[in-house]
């Protein structure tokens, strides 16, 4: 359990299974779906709500196609009511959800392909950001390292967690207190849906700065990628842990 969250957050976990729902439609032949981006608002309870009972509706769809039975929340007699719930208890199942999901993909879920595709948003915001303070990030600090050919998805997850520890400086750097700083806990052996997990979860964080930046600019939609490696995915992660330094006024790490 993680103390201290917020419905953004909850409500960033819910899209990121939706990603893998939008997946395993495919892959049983319902077609894609429109995943909804992340909205520059404070996201509420209601929001979150609402995510789930779509998600509800889908993964429904999705036993159903496959022969089971599935009862939706809303027509379900057997609903439990709870009190004193909050946003990290949701979360908790919702993490829950989506690690299932991510042993039901297996190795046909997330690849670096979709991880790349991830880290090109992270990189947007992250010049959306650097605009909105008025600050210049230097050219060279997009420049890209040599390719770290043979790169496991750890170090990925390792530079994406480092990332996520410069964004929460970065904020409370802004003025914004009382966050928390989230991780996810890979298995055994860290795969790219755990980098992927990770990727979106600092997406969530850069949106929450947005909103209080007051930025109402999203990035560009992203095209499907092709040919892409961890290594691609780690060349882009220290672009912009370079630059989230860079913001900071904070000394280069070499790389």
């Amino acid at each position: 359990m993680i103390p201290g969250l917020k419905s953004q957050h909850v409500y960033g976990k819910a899209l990121e299974i939706m990603e893998k729902v939008d997946v395993l439609r495919q892959r049983q032949n319902l077609g894609p779906m429109a995943v909804p981006r992340y909205p520059l608002r404070t996201i509420t309870p209601s929001e979150v709500f609402d995510l789930a009972l779509r998600l509800d509706n889908e993964l429904a769809l999705i036993h159903r196609q496959g022969g089971g039975e599935a009862e939706l929340w809303v027509t379900s007699t057997q609903v439990r009511e709870y009190e004193d719930k909050r946003p990290s208890d949701v979360f908790l199942i919702m993490q829950r959800v989506s690690n299932l999901l991510d042993t039901i993909l297996g190795s046909e879920g997330f690849t670096p392909n979709d991880v790349y595709r991830e880290v090109l948003v992270t990189k947007q915001d992250v010049q959306l950001i650097a605009h909105a303070l008025g600050e210049t990030i230097p050219a060279e600090t997009w420049s890209a390292p040599d390719l770290k050919s043979g790169t496991e998805p750890s170090v990925v997850l390792d530079k994406a967690g480092e990332v996520v520890d410069l964004i929460a400086a970065a904020k409370r750097r802004a003025g914004m207190f009382g966050g928390r700083n989230i991780a996810v806990s890979p298995g055994e052996t860290v795969t790219p849906s755990d980098v992927f997990n990770q990727v979106r979860l600092i997406d969530t964080e850069l949106t929450e700065f947005k909103v209080f930046l007051g930025i109402s600019v999203v990035p560009d939609l992203i095209q499907a990628q092709k040919g892409k490696t961890p290594a691609h995915v780690l060349q882009v992660l220290e672009g912009v842990s370079a630059a989230l330094r860079s913001l900071q006024h904070m000394e280069s790490e070499q790389t």
